[in-house]
Parts: structure tokens; C-alpha cells; sequence
């Protein structure tokens, strides 16, 4: 099929195909200014943050592809129960707080994805954001993120799981935050 430069119908779709790739890199442009500013490398928002979730880690609650509403200035505030993004070497990675602690003046989370068979301990200091948010792919809102009850779910499991020597050498960190680094 030809298009014919004359044609007002071809410049109409060549219009409507170049603003649709145009959106799509304006998105992707967002998304890229998000990641920087919660990893450190570039300046924080004001407003919320939105980045795809890449992982099923948090499922069913934040299913895998879900855009997430990430409050960057709200870290200091997750309490238990709520889901957090944390900075790992090179990856962000969104799991929800399971409990906090002090250890050696600095202050921990038990931190797990709710898909997952036990937690990990991180210093609080890796917390870049709190998600106060989630849209489906379908655009439709998810319910908040925010559950006790999944806390106390994901709790109990890496505590069944340390307790039957799953997690190998980091069982002891399961209680004692301070040896991991």
C-alpha cells in the first residue's frame, strides 16, 4: 500500500503515529528522570515518582507491570506494613516492611516481597521512597499498598523459613541485623 502525500487521510495517520511515538518517549523520558532521582543520580521531585513495577516479587498486592505512585520524600515516615523502594547496588526494588530495628546506632528494616519465601535486613539508609499508589495495566487503581496483616504474614514466614535452616548462612542475620552489610 502507497500513501499519497496529497491525501489529507495519510497525513492524519502519520500525525496520530508520530504523536503516539512521541508520547511514548515522553513517558519513557519520565520514567528515566524518576529512576535517577531515586537512585541518587539526579534531583528529587516534589511530586510523586511513577515507574513500572518489573517483578512479580510483590503479587498479588502490586501484580508485575503495575505503575507504581512513589513518594520519594516519604521514606522517613514507612512503618510496617508498607511498601518501600530501596536502593540495591544498581536496582531499585519495591518490598514491603516487615519490622524495624536499631543495631550499632544506625537504624534497619526487614524488608520482603510478599511473593517471596523470607526477607533480608537492609539499613534504612537505602530506603528512596514510599509507594503511596499503584495503577493496574489497565489503568484501573490498586487497592493501597499499606497491610499489617501482610507484614505479620511475610514476618511469620521468614521466621518459619530461618527456623528450618532455608536461608543457609544468613539465618543469623535473621536476628541480628548489626552483620550484615
Amino acid at each position: 500500500m502507497t500513501t499519497d502525500a496529497r491525501d489529507p487521510d495519510s497525513f492524519a495517520a502519520l500525525d496520530a503515529a508520530g504523536r503516539a511515538a512521541a508520547g511514548d518517549l515522553a513517558r519513557r523520558a519520565a520514567q528515566l528522570d524518576a529512576w535517577l532521582a531515586l537512585t541518587g543520580h539526579g534531583p528529587v521531585p516534589g511530586a510523586l515518582v511513577r515507574l513500572p513495577m518489573l517483578s512479580g516479587s510483590m503479587a498479588p498486592a502490586l501484580p508485575c507491570g503495575c505503575e507504581l505512585a512513589i513518594d520519594p520524600l516519604g521514606a522517613a515516615r514507612a512503618r510496617v506494613g508498607d511498601v518501600v523502594v530501596l536502593r540495591l547496588d544498581d536496582r531499585l526494588v519495591a518490598h514491603r516492611v516487615l519490622a524495624w530495628r536499631r543495631r550499632g546506632g544506625r537504624r534497619w528494616l526487614l524488608e520482603h516481597g510478599d511473593a517471596n519465601p523470607h526477607g533480608a535486613w537492609q539499613p534504612a539508609d537505602r530506603v528512596v521512597g514510599l509507594v503511596v499508589g499503584a495503577r493496574a495495566t489497565d489503568g484501573l487503581e490498586l487497592p493501597p499498598p499499606h497491610s499489617r496483616r501482610r507484614a505479620l504474614r511475610g514476618l511469620w514466614r521468614h521466621l518459619r523459613a530461618a527456623l528450618a535452616g532455608r536461608l543457609g548462612a544468613a539465618a543469623d542475620s535473621t536476628f541480628d541485623p548489626g552483620i550484615r552489610t
